[in-house]
């Protein structure tokens, strides 16, 4: 085929498959906004898999707006349905190239707000589960896909830190929205070792409790990864004659 039509079969991971099931079950119906979710063990019993599974997969479920997670009390349904029931799992809102700024400008700004409250209000239990999440990304050595998870699971503990439940949705939703651009961000810039680096400083300054220097190293992580993979994208596309107007990436 000259233009390509067909997309690559990936294998979905266990996390990946359980997160497909319980999205299916909200979308039929079977499971309503306030339900609650069998305790991890149940889970993993009926599941047939274990705790890091569920666990991995309950993230990204909270991260999606999907689920959320009440302390002493369990795991709960939470969000819109019908936004799960349109789509299939795990595909993106596309976004075109020329938005990918605005969308990169508006992480930015979310983000230095969430880092902030983090850095004033983050329990040692979550400084540790941030810490968790660092060196998760920190091991990843390949896989576009992998290496987005654990970013977008970096930044999730940050904002669970915030302690700012409508922040963290949002930040939900523009993860949905810059999916595709930052798998193909990772593809075109090699930056696993700054970003493992810049990681690091935020997780210091939100441990210092510094409030400026925790919304400075944000800005500067994001600022660098996403500058750079812009400049990146429109130099490749560039030399193969593309006009970036309309284009889209998703």
């Amino acid at each position: 085929m000259r233009n390509r039509i067909l997309a690559k079969i990936r294998k979905r991971t266990l996390p990946e498959q359980i997160v497909e099931q319980l999205v299916a079950l909200v979308a039929k119906g079977k499971l309503r906004q306030g339900d609650r979710l069998p305790p991890e063990r149940e889970l993993m019993k009926q599941f047939g898999v274990g705790r890091s599974s569920i666990r991995e997969a309950l993230h990204a479920l909270s991260m999606m707006g999907l689920v959320v997670v009440r302390v002493g009390s369990g795991t709960y349904i939470s969000g819109s349905p019908d936004y799960f029931s349109s789509r299939p799992v795990g595909q993106d809102v596309p976004i075109k190239l020329d938005e990918v700024g605005e969308a990169i400008e508006a992480r930015i700004v979310l983000e230095q707000a969430i880092c902030g409250m983090a850095a004033l209000r983050a329990t040692e239990k979550d400084l540790r589960n941030i810490e968790r999440r660092y060196e998760e990304f920190k091991a990843i050595k390949r896989g576009k896909h992998a290496m987005v998870l654990a970013d977008v699971a970096f930044h999730g503990s940050i904002a669970e830190a915030s302690h700012n439940v409508a922040l963290s949705r949002l930040l939900s939703q523009l993860n949905r929205v810059l999916q595709s651009w930052r798998e193909k961000k990772t593809t075109l810039v090699n930056s696993h070792k700054s970003t493992v680096e810049q990681h690091e400083e935020i997780i210091k300054a939100i441990r210092a409790r510094d409030f400026n220097e925790a919304q400075s190293a944000l800005r500067k992580h994001l600022f660098k990864s996403h500058s750079d993979a812009l400049a990146s994208t429109i130099f490749a596309d560039s030399k193969r004659g593309s006009k970036h107007e309309g284009r889209s990436i998703a």
